[in-house]
C-alpha cells in the first residue's frame, strides 16, 4: 500500500479526530451535541480514509515495465553507434 498524503494535512485531520474523540467523551449519549459530534467523527474519519490512496503491486510492476523499455528505447536512439557496431563497419563485407 503506498500512501501519498502524508504530513501536515493528515497531522491536522488526526488532530481534529482526537480533539472531536475527547469531546465526545464529556457528552451524555443521548444528547443531540453527542450525536452531532458522532456524525463530524464519522466524517472526519471517512475523509481520512479516502486520503489514503492504493496502489495495487500489479500496476506499479506495469509502470516499472514500460519505464524499463522506455529507458532501453531512449538509450538505443541516443547511442546508435556502439563498440560492437563500430567493428563491423570498419571490417567491410568481404
Amino acid at each position: 500500500m503506498l500512501k501519498l498524503f502524508t504530513g501536515k494535512r493528515k497531522k491536522k485531520l488526526n488532530d481534529e479526530i482526537d480533539r472531536q474523540q475527547v469531546r465526545l467523551e464529556g457528552l451524555e449519549e443521548d444528547s443531540e451535541e453527542y450525536q452531532k459530534t458522532l456524525k463530524t467523527l464519522k466524517e472526519l474519519f471517512k475523509l481520512r480514509d479516502d486520503l489514503k490512496v492504493n496502489i495495487s503491486p500489479t500496476t506499479i510492476a506495469v509502470v516499472g515495465g514500460i519505464v524499463q523499455i522506455l529507458l532501453i528505447l531512449n538509450y538505443e536512439q541516443a547511442n546508435v553507434m556502439t563498440s560492437r557496431a563500430t567493428n563491423f563497419i570498419t571490417r567491410g563485407r568481404g
